[in-house]
């Protein structure tokens, strides 16, 4: 079974040949430290794998409080770091490979003074949470002493700690993973996912339920019903069925999210619905989003950043959970989950795309109903609110 991550076999021969390589040389001595004063981590991902860095930049900080703690981000994460009391600087550079919508906007004149911007801070303490083989590289071109990361992406020679990624726990425990070689250990039961939400952003909250008519009574269900990928959206009119049959309940109130660009995903889903209940928020701020989820009642989404979100805040998440990735590794992480998945026989294919879906279209919405029903009359709110279905 090959160390390697990726599906493709070419990549996995090109550094296969890459790492044989480097494994002529020794690798370099570990300069043993007491304390590190200038440490960066690295990580490209987008919303998720960022809100799921939370515990690692926690211990983190909490066993160097004095050093200088910086984060190099993608510009489309850089809302998750605005007010983060674990970092010192946050630093943003549009790398292409990660790019969603390939706008291609890092060139190389940018990149060679992010090199030079880097290189003059002498960090001391490199992490790399992502596996990333250029970014092992990058850290390897700046000269820092100690590098730690995983090696199942290629080039792990190139780290001073190696770190084996298991790839059947959760990406929270292969995050903290990485501390091990400093002596800085967890105990799984004892972390937690949490997220704290700015006061001002509740006020605004506030406004805008009582624009939309949202009172104490209702039932608040946010929806997110896209994803990074087209592989993890659940089939349209699957949705549609679950959300016409919730909007037959009396006094839920759904509140529909997504970013701009799924604008005609939310309009496709809801062509036909005309309810007053259905209030569509498209493109809204990551902290207001963090507040109306805290505000909220429960989360229905796919395997998307706003699900993590939502297990962050402390709401109940039912997740409708592509094959294309592996649920162990990135579920939401909350024990308020209820997680609809099918175990198939095309699992972690990894797939952005796929026309047939089999693993989302073999989830019904009538399961999803039940579950849903059944989160609201056992939690008792059915008692306290005077739910009733339509139907």
């Amino acid at each position: 079974m090959s160390k390697y991550s990726y599906k493709k076999k070419i990549l996995i021969l090109f550094f296969s040949l890459i790492d044989l390589i480097l494994d002529l040389f020794p690798r370099k001595k570990i300069i043993l430290k007491q304390s590190y004063q200038k440490i960066i981590v690295v990580n490209l991902g987008h919303w998720g794998d960022l809100i799921l860095t939370q515990p690692f930049l926690e211990k983190l900080r909490n066993n160097f409080p004095d050093a200088q703690i910086d984060i190099l981000i993608g510009p489309w994460s850089q809302e998750i770091f605005s007010d983060n009391n674990y970092v010192n600087e946050v630093i943003i550079f549009p790398f292409p490979w990660y790019q969603r919508e390939r706008e291609r906007d890092g060139d190389l004149l940018n990149f060679f003074r992010l090199f030079k911007k880097l290189k003059s801070k002498k960090y001391d303490l490199f992490f790399d949470l992502k596996g990333d083989p250029l970014m092992i590289f990058f850290g390897f071109l700046i000269s820092i002493q100690r590098r730690i990361g995983y090696g199942n992406g290629g080039l792990g020679r190139l780290l001073t700690d190696e770190i084996e990624l298991n790839s059947n726990q959760h990406q929270i425990f292969n995050n903290l993973d990485l501390l091990k070689p400093l002596h800085i250990h967890y105990v799984k039961d004892g972390v937690k996912l949490k997220w704290s939400i700015k006061e001002n952003f509740l006020i605004k909250v506030g406004s805008f339920f009582n624009n939309n008519y949202i009172k104490i009574q209702n039932f608040i269900i946010v929806v997110h019903p896209g994803a990074g990928h087209p592989s993890k959206i659940w089939p349209e009119e699957y949705w549609k069925n679950l959300i016409s049959r919730l909007l037959n309940i009396s006094q839920v109130k759904i509140i529909f999210i997504g970013a701009k660009n799924e604008n005609q995903l939310l309009n496709e889903i809801t062509q036909g619905i005309v309810n007053d209940n259905l209030i569509k928020l498209l493109g809204v701020d990551f902290s207001f989003l963090a507040a109306i989820l805290f505000k909220s009642n429960l989360f229905i989404g796919s395997d998307s950043g706003p699900a993590h979100l939502a297990a962050a805040v402390g709401l109940p998440v039912v997740s409708i959970f592509s094959a294309a990735n592996n649920p162990r590794r990135w579920q939401p992480f909350t024990k308020k989950l209820y997680l609809f998945y099918q175990d198939i026989f095309c699992k972690d294919c990894q797939k952005k795309n796929c026309f047939n879906k089999y693993c989302l279209r073999s989830i019904r919405p009538d399961d999803v109903f039940e579950a849903v029903w059944q989160i609201i009359t056992t939690t008792g709110i059915f008692q306290n609110r005077g739910l009733t279905p339509k139907i």
